[in-house]
Formats: C-alpha cells, sequence, structure tokens
C-alpha cells in the first residue's frame, strides 16, 4: 500500500507522520481530539480533519478526510482587520523550511498606544484598520501574492512574494495616516499626535524552532 502519509506537511497544528502504520498510531493516540493533516498544493496550504475507522477482521482501516481549509483560516484572522495573526505567520515560516530566512517587512504606527489612551480603543482599532487597508491596496498594487500579517496590536508584518521591492518598499515606507481625517469627530481643541508609520526591512533567520522565531519578530519590533 503507497504510503500516502508523505503527503503531509510539517505543522505545529498537525500531524505529521513518517508512514501509514506511524500515521495510524498518532490518530489513535490522540483520541477525542480533532486531528488535523496539512497538504501544500501550488504553495497554498490545505487543512483537513481525519477521522479513522477500524476494519478488525481484516486489521485494515478507513480514513476519511474533510476540508477545514476556510474554518481554519478564519479562527487565524483578525476580526477588525481581517488579517492574519501570529498563528498564521508562524506557519507560513514553517512552510519556507528549506530556506535559511526571510525578508520581512514590519510596520508599526507612531504614538497609536496614545490614541488608545487618551481617545479610546475603538479609536485605535479604526486606526489599524484603515492602515490595514493601505497596506492591502498597495500589497495588491505592487507586490501581489505577499503575505501580510497582523502579528500583534500595533504590529505588522509582510513576507514579499520576491525581492524585487523598490517601488513597493518606497509605497508602504509613504503611507500617510492623516490624524485630523482619521479623528475626524473630535474638535480641534483635543490634543493631536503624530500618526506616522515607521517601517523597516529585516532578514529573519527560520532555522531556529519556531519558539525562537517567534521571539526573534517580537524583538523586531522592540528596536523600531
Amino acid at each position: 500500500m503507497p504510503e500516502f502519509s508523505i503527503l503531509f506537511e510539517n505543522s505545529i497544528n498537525s500531524i505529521n507522520a513518517i508512514s501509514n502504520g506511524e500515521l495510524i498510531k498518532q490518530l489513535k493516540s490522540l483520541g477525542e481530539e480533532k486531528p488535523m493533516v496539512k497538504i501544500m498544493k501550488d504553495g497554498i496550504s490545505f487543512e483537513y480533519q481525519v477521522k479513522y475507522s477500524e476494519i478488525e477482521k481484516d486489521d485494515s482501516y478507513i480514513l476519511s478526510f474533510s476540508d477545514i481549509t476556510a474554518i481554519h483560516d478564519f479562527s487565524f484572522k483578525d476580526k477588525h482587520t481581517q488579517l492574519p495573526m501570529k498563528n498564521s505567520i508562524l506557519e507560513k515560516i514553517e512552510s519556507y523550511k528549506n530556506r535559511l530566512n526571510t525578508l520581512n517587512i514590519i510596520i508599526e504606527i507612531k504614538n497609536l498606544n496614545n490614541v488608545d489612551k487618551w481617545y479610546g480603543n475603538k479609536v485605535a482599532i479604526n486606526i489599524e484598520i484603515k492602515l490595514s487597508d493601505i497596506v492591502k491596496k498597495i500589497t495588491n498594487n505592487y507586490m501581489q501574492n505577499s503575505f501580510i500579517d497582523h502579528f500583534d496590536y500595533n504590529k505588522f508584518i509582510i513576507i514579499p512574494a520576491n525581492d524585487n521591492l523598490n517601488t513597493f518598499y518606497e509605497k508602504i515606507e509613504n503611507i500617510s495616516l492623516p490624524f485630523r481625517y482619521l479623528l475626524k469627530e473630535y474638535s480641534k481643541s483635543e490634543i493631536k499626535l503624530n500618526l506616522s508609520v515607521k517601517s523597516k526591512l529585516e532578514y529573519l533567520s527560520i532555522e531556529n524552532d519556531l519558539v525562537n522565531v517567534e521571539v526573534d519578530l517580537e524583538n523586531m519590533f522592540s528596536i523600531m
């Protein structure tokens, strides 16, 4: 019988087995949990939930696979910006296991914490949404198929589709968030803040395990 388990990708959230026997063994050990496997096709990740039943007389098993890609993607998206969140970029980086590093564009908004403090969290979230819309538009126009991630509050990461960044990165660097437009419901007597967008290019080593990769991503923002 072909070892179909070799089709599955190694993933922090999925089963990875080197043989059909190992796959069955892992399925049994998970008990009531809902095991998943991941398959990459043309650079796109697909998630499947696995169920099995045993045919005792034949010492055989029947496996069924349900495509839960849409559910998985939804659960890993930020509900405000509709961008993938931290777990998604770790999965994305994991899919680059044959590389030594990735080039990342990291972005944050200056003074967003003060907006949250003085104007409220709802206003700060709306500013994040505005920035994400601008980044999506620039990416669609100048660097399609790039990966955009809302890593955390006021932390955005782009993994560009290629290294030809000249025009694309220039557009990212020149993003403007006009304060009066974003806070137009407030009077001119209110506190005014500089909402400039800060960005930089960073190479990330992905030879380490994902825990260290996550720490490295956090540290990139600490030195903005």
